[in-house]
């Protein structure tokens, strides 16, 4: 929720009509960059005493290295409370973040899913799920086939390109045709799909 100080700047106007926001709304360009920053307050505090944490918008994600096997047993088992997540509630709850208990995972454990993918701290290893790369796959495919597309389209593929930055290395190297043709296609909100655009979706396809 917004400070009421604060709703005063979160207003607009629609069919003549003015609405006055309680709670910041994702809706408004600049709304997700601010909710970032504010929730980074509590995440670098926690940086900076060494807990490990990372933070996407309101997903964070904490890892920690236990001393000895006794006691990776006892927190896999709920007996101890690791101090970096519980410093974590501390800060975030201080700092009027709500926590959603029926969507977190309190209790350390070494395999899970996050922002989409799936980690093995086990294994060391991060793995994007099979559906939605087949997904990813054919609409890339869909695009590929085409002469021109959407704006909106390549910009959506583009998103999920960047998201897999988790688990594809360098992965800005395999989206500067796609950025360029975003690029040129800003005035008319259409994409001419080129050879060399064609070539890069390739490698993500193929």
């Amino acid at each position: 929720k917004l400070d009421p100080f604060s709703r005063n700047m979160a207003c607009c106007q629609y069919g003549g009509i003015y609405f006055r926001y309680k709670a910041a709304a994702f809706g408004i360009p600049a709304v997700p960059g601010v909710y970032q920053l504010v929730n980074s307050v509590p995440v670098n505090v926690l940086r900076k005493a060494g807990h490990h944490c990372f933070l996407y918008l309101d997903d964070r994600i904490f890892l920690i290295t236990p001393k000895s096997k006794s006691e990776e047993q006892a927190l896999r088992r709920g007996e101890l409370v690791p101090e970096g997540p519980y410093l974590g509630l501390l800060l975030m709850a201080a700092a009027g973040t709500y926590i959603n208990r029926a969507k977190s995972v309190l209790r350390p454990v070494s395999k899970m899913e996050y922002l989409g993918f799936f980690l093995d701290t086990d294994r060391c290893t991060i793995k994007i799920p099979k559906e939605k790369l087949e997904k990813f796959k054919k609409e890339a495919a869909a695009i590929r086939k085409k002469s021109t597309c959407d704006l909106k389209a390549l910009e959506k593929l583009r998103g999920k390109m960047c998201s897999f930055s988790f688990v594809v290395l360098n992965m800005r190297l395999y989206i500067h045709r796609v950025t360029y043709a975003l690029l040129l296609a800003q005035d008319s909100g259409t994409v001419k799909v080129t050879p060399d655009l064609k070539e890069e979706l390739s490698l993500w396809i193929d």
